[in-house]
């Protein structure tokens, strides 16, 4: 049924848009501005046809969640659209709070800390399930335009060398609440809040990666996108990204004014070789912050980090 649907919504929107019609002369004879007006059109038309798929595919999931929430309790499993497709997540309890048993776009439950399968992917801070999340820069799945709209309309990682935002100007409203504009997670799920992740943080047998894994929630390390670049640091960063922007001054500086939001990070130090590691160069990494790593702290959005999802 649902595929029926689909292939209607597509025929109707075909017929919505006028047919592309070329020049009547030979191939050989079309100017370089035809063949690429029509490349243009086309490309235009795909996009819309993806953009409709997915709000068809939404609209499922908005149904079918509508009779589950009936009966639903947490640990029981969540299916919602993501990335163009239906897929079924399990639910985990941790702080009397519901949250996903994993990372968007991960294909498990993480079995160790660098579980790669269990990474999951990497958003930057507001932008939508639009593709974005698992681009590929070896393969020019990016572009350094800025973006003026909460929409860029295109799956494209969008660097930011000279920006610390995918877009300009900065929009603050962006990922609040089950409701909030962009949110990539199922209905009635949620990016987390600053304050939820401190909860499940100060939870944790020790506070580092090894602390973050063996929590209810079982966080690995992820990859980071910084500015949007290729994932850096071979997992051996965890980085989450929250809801909450700064909203005051911090330490004497407003960074309200800055396009920054707050994540849950942390290191998995036994993948550095610790004599090259920056932040202390020559030596090894203190055991105190091997074992006491893990934080609550801002980062540009323009970056790119893991999303767990919670149940408002």
């Amino acid at each position: 049924m649902k595929k029926r649907i689909v292939l209607a919504l597509i025929l109707i929107t075909l017929m919505a848009f006028p047919v592309l019609h070329a020049p009547k002369v030979s191939a050989a004879t079309l100017s370089d501005a035809i063949l690429e007006e029509l490349k243009i059109q086309i490309q235009q038309l795909l996009q819309i046809l993806k953009q409709l798929t997915q709000q068809l595919l939404e609209l499922a999931e908005n149904q079918s969640q509508q009779l589950a929430d009936i009966s639903w309790s947490c640990g029981e499993s969540v299916t919602f659209a993501y990335k163009g497709q239906m897929v079924t997540y399990g639910t985990v309890e941790s702080q009397g709070r519901c949250w996903l048993d994993r990372n968007l776009g991960a294909s498990r439950i993480a079995t160790d800390s660098m579980d790669k399968l269990a990474a999951g992917d990497l958003f930057q801070w507001g932008r939508g399930d639009d593709g974005h999340q698992d681009c590929d820069l070896s393969r020019g799945e990016f572009t350094d335009k800025i973006s003026t709209s909460d929409n860029p309309g295109h799956d494209k990682c969008i660097t930011g060398y000279m920006n610390d935002d995918w877009r300009v100007p900065k929009n603050d409203n962006l990922w609040q609440g089950v409701n909030g504009i962009n949110n990539p997670c199922p209905q009635g799920w949620r990016v987390p809040t600053k304050d939820e992740w401190e909860t499940e943080r100060l939870s944790w047998p020790s506070n580092n990666a090894e602390g973050a894994f063996n929590s209810p929630l079982r966080l690995p390390t992820t990859d980071v996108r910084v500015w949007g670049d290729q994932p850096l640091m071979g997992r051996s960063i965890g980085a989450y990204w929250s809801s909450t922007v700064p909203t005051g001054k911090n330490q004497e500086f407003d960074y309200s004014q800055l396009p920054y939001a707050y994540r849950l990070s942390f290191r998995n130090y036994s993948v550095f070789n610790q004599k090259d590691f920056q932040d202390f160069p020559g030596k090894d990494t203190p055991e105190s912050v091997r074992q006491n790593n893990a934080s609550i702290d801002l980062a540009v959005r323009v970056n790119g980090y893991a999303v767990r999802c919670i149940k408002d």
